[in-house]
């Protein structure tokens, strides 16, 4: 089944008047995404190759068919008509979206899974699967969290703008969908959503494709954090698709890269006067569960998160190694890892991570 976008006439009208206003783009064209950018700007050497992977990978994530034809612009903020877009950091509209950013993983998920009536929704998915963000952010909410009132999805599930939508409640109720039931029924279900944004609409698209009342859903949501089954649903990051590197030997894990803008795995870009972050990521299969040391070579220009790629959201609270913590004993469980490289797009460091059993 194709889904088709419930696009807003506001924002078709702002689309429209930001194709006709386009500032001079150069364009690299993937199997999935035409990514392009003002002659201003220079994107890190992987920007490309990464939003044409995230395209699958999003779409595996949320349970959507990847569309025909994705188009990803990124300009300075100061080169489009109406300055209310940059303080919103893009917009997204059918298969376009126009960023003030190298990259955005929120923006360009709403060009996967399209925009719902039901923002709540569209806002939660996007924001679910942008969860690193700059790095540092948690993926899920705590249960002390949870027993506040403002955590309660049906206080701002029946929005109709985005800017009137709780993000962070979105985004987990959303996360606790995915991994409670797996992405093909929230799919099916997000892709019922062009209907009225009320609580009788939402929840009858609910119940057909859950099976479930949603008001008891939420109540069970609400209870806290729930138990990681065998059969959750491992909700990843965009990171857990970056390169596996091979052992040196039996205990012992090294990765060396660069984190300059040139390397075509750096993603990040540099605009006039301004550096973005910067990240890269590859991943390690952890043989088996035991005590590791972290460590990562020791500059300030550089910093280091790892987590898992499986289990559940909740029980990754990240790795962090930054400032002058450059090493860390860890306790880890066998499986695949991503460790996430970070630094500023006008850098280049050279990184040595390192990974040894003790």
């Amino acid at each position: 089944m194709r889904r088709r976008s419930g696009v807003h006439p506001v924002e078709l009208g702002t689309a429209l008047m930001l194709s006709a206003c386009l500032p001079e783009l150069r364009q690299v064209q993937g199997e999935y995404v035409l990514y392009e950018y003002s002659a201003e700007l220079h994107p890190c050497a992987g920007n490309a190759a990464f939003v044409d992977r995230m395209a699958p990978f999003l779409a595996g994530q949320s349970g959507v068919p990847v569309p025909d034809s994705v188009r990803f612009s990124w300009m300075r903020s100061e080169e489009q008509p109406l300055p209310s877009l940059s303080e919103n950091g893009g917009l997204a509209v059918g298969e376009h979206a126009w960023i003030f950013r190298p990259v955005s993983i929120h923006e360009f998920t709403h060009v996967i899974t399209g925009g719902m009536v039901a923002r709540f929704f569209t806002e939660g998915i996007a924001t679910a699967m942008d969860v690193l963000g700059d790095g540092r952010g948690p993926r899920y909410a705590t249960d002390t969290e949870l027993a506040f009132e403002g955590w309660d999805p049906r206080n701002t599930m029946m929005a109709i703008r985005s800017q009137d939508v709780n993000y962070a409640t979105a985004a987990v109720f959303v996360t606790y969908l995915l991994v409670q039931h797996g992405p093909e029924r929230f799919g099916e279900f997000y892709r019922r959503l062009g209907g009225p944004a009320s609580m009788r609409w939402i929840a009858a698209q609910f119940r057909d494709v859950y099976g479930l009342e949603l008001e008891a859903e939420i109540e069970t949501f609400l209870q806290g954090v729930p138990e990681c089954s065998d059969d959750s649903f491992p909700l990843l990051v965009a990171e857990c698709t970056g390169p596996t590197i091979p052992w040196q030997s039996e205990g012992f894990w090294r990765f060396e890269g660069s984190m300059d803008c040139e390397d075509p795995e750096v993603v990040g870009g540099v605009e006039p006067g301004y550096a973005w972050p910067s990240s890269r990521a590859v991943t390690v299969e952890v043989p088996e569960d035991g005590t590791y040391f972290l460590y990562i070579n020791e500059t300030r220009d550089a910093w280091l998160r790892v987590g898992p790629c499986f289990g559940c959201p909740w029980e990754d609270e990240g790795i962090f190694l930054e400032d002058e913590n450059h090493g860390k004993v860890l306790q880890l469980a066998a499986g695949k890892y991503y460790v996430r490289i970070g630094s500023r797009s006008d850098l280049s460091p050279e990184v040595t991570v390192r990974l040894e059993k003790v």
